[in-house]
């Protein structure tokens, strides 16, 4: 049985658009499911940008692994979540902003190269705060 009563508690994030541009603000809307609004304190929101290099012959630069692949996670930038009106049925909302870095390097996946954007969303309650990560798009500026 789940802790809380027996509730079932997640967060479904939610953004304003599917790909942004380097420097757009991303906007999020994050609901929390089968909690009530007087036990939501508010939340955050964190930019991670996922970079990782692969190479065929076995040996990547900088800090490797045995399968020749290297990889870093940056964080870009995070903000706090404010709680807004719940929504028509009583759910819990907090809502906030992210601005995607000016030189954001678009979203890429290929044989050599993966660069994945991650928005975390937290939200704050009372009991166990819960979170979840989700993945967005950057393209190419023009």
């Amino acid at each position: 049985m789940p802790f809380g009563g027996g509730r079932k508690v997640t967060v479904e994030p939610s953004f304003d658009r599917e790909t942004y541009a380097p420097g757009q603000a991303v906007q999020i809307v994050a609901l929390m499911q089968g909690e009530t609004p007087d036990r939501v304190r508010g939340g955050k929101a964190t930019l991670w940008m996922r970079f990782e290099m692969r190479n065929a012959r076995g040996r990547a630069p900088g800090k490797t692994n045995a399968a020749g692949t290297y990889g870093q996670r940056d964080q870009m930038a995070k903000t706090d979540l404010g709680q807004v009106e719940p929504a028509a049925d009583g759910t819990p909302r907090v809502a906030g902003a992210l601005v995607l870095p000016a030189d954001a390097t678009p979203s890429e996946e290929s044989q050599n190269l993966t660069v994945e954007w991650l928005v975390r969303v937290d939200v704050s309650r009372k009991g166990i705060d819960q979170g979840c990560l989700v993945p967005i798009t950057v393209a190419a500026p023009g």
